[in-house]
């Protein structure tokens, strides 16, 4: 089955504040790559070879990037919403799409790609899901029985933010995917699988804190190369990438985003971003 690929990109990053007041979530660096080429590079593994993605905030610099990725990039004047996207695709929506919110990493389960597209086909689903149990976090719930979804707010699996859509959904799209899914979940066209690897939320603090220490393998914290921190600062759980921070005190769960200068009085920081 031909398919294309998209990586979800538009949105404001309201959570990653203030890193993303000057750039999209997109463009936040994890490691040695931005979360956009995580996207990228899961769907290329795959072997998909044209693939899009979609700006709205701070749209001229995602378009830049995309260029020197060769993807194309799908600009919005007005942000589409979680659906309206899909009708602004004109021509490049003319295969199943594969697509992945910008801020959702995916590890291990390799085949995870494989299982979408095969149970999408044989199922003859309209969007298939990739769902993951509930383990005490807080999204929202999905019930699902032998491949198909059958509500939303109840259930034990929750939505990874990847998913295959068909061309034909566009005639049951206004502006929110969620939607989308209510009005196909009676049709039986709504379809799910399981991904049973390690997962990631990087819109969140905590997710992309957590994020960090898997890429890096750590446990207390992770310190990117060109980190400065003070022998009178105490870190706990946080990130800190090549940045400075001097004088004396503590941070906890906290990420210092590259190029911050920083410097504490005594204070105790927690649930904090320096940019």
């Amino acid at each position: 089955m031909d398919c294309k690929g998209f990586v979800l990109s538009a949105g404001y990053g309201t959570r990653l504040r203030p890193i993303t007041d000057k750039i999209p979530k997109a463009l936040v660096r994890l490691g040695s790559k931005t979360l956009l080429d995580y996207g990228v590079d899961f769907l290329k593994k795959f072997g998909i070879k044209q693939i899009g993605i979609n700006a709205h905030y701070k749209a001229d610099l995602l378009e830049k990037e995309a260029k020197k990725r060769n993807l194309l990039c799908f600009k919005e004047g007005e942000i589409l919403g979680t659906g309206g996207y899909l009708k602004n695709l004109g021509g490049f929506f003319d295969f199943p799409l594969i697509a992945v919110n910008c801020d959702t990493l995916f590890f291990k389960d390799e085949n995870i790609l494989g299982r979408l597209v095969s149970e999408h086909i044989k199922s003859k689903n309209i969007i298939t899901l990739v769902l993951k149990k509930l383990d005490g976090q807080s999204f929202t719930s999905i019930k699902c029985k032998k491949g198909k979804v059958l509500s939303i707010g109840e259930g034990s699996f929750f939505f990874t933010g990847l998913q295959i859509i068909s061309p034909e959904v566009v005639d049951f799209v206004e502006f929110s995917i969620v939607d989308v899914y209510k009005k196909l979940i009676p049709l039986k066209k709504l379809g799910c699988v399981e991904f049973k690897g390690d997962w990631f939320d990087c819109g969140t603090l905590k997710g992309f804190i957590d994020a960090n220490f898997y890429v890096f393998g750590e446990n207390e914290n992770v310190f990117y190369e060109n980190a400065s921190v003070s022998r009178e600062i105490t870190v706990k759980k946080s990130v800190i990438y090549p940045s400075r921070i001097d004088g004396n005190g503590s941070l906890v769960d906290c990420v210092v985003y590259e190029n911050a200068f920083l410097t504490l009085k005594g204070e105790t920081f927690k649930g904090k971003i320096f940019v």
